[in-house]
């Protein structure tokens, strides 16, 4: 596991996978929207978010890394866009 410092985040990315018109698949990597996923982890300055929250994040916001086989992205708080509710 991992415990992020200070104000940061983890987040445990959704796979997101799209398909066009065409039947052709357009990879996440080449979609330029935001992220939504869920909070895996919080440093003890986060304020808002909790863990297992749904939040949005931008797509090419924080570091990328892979968790137990999983895409997460590491960020600040700040850098959050919105929480499901």
């Amino acid at each position: 596991m991992l415990k992020p410092l200070g104000d940061r985040i983890v987040v445990n990315l959704d796979a997101t996978e799209e398909v066009s018109s065409g039947g052709i698949i357009i990879p996440d990597s080449a979609q330029d929207k935001a992220c939504r996923g869920v909070v895996i982890a919080v440093g003890k300055k986060v304020k808002e978010i909790k863990v297992k929250d749904r939040v949005f994040v931008g797509r090419w916001t924080g570091v990328e890394m892979t968790l137990n086989e999983k895409d997460c992205v590491l960020l600040r708080e700040e850098d959050t866009l919105a929480i499901e509710v």
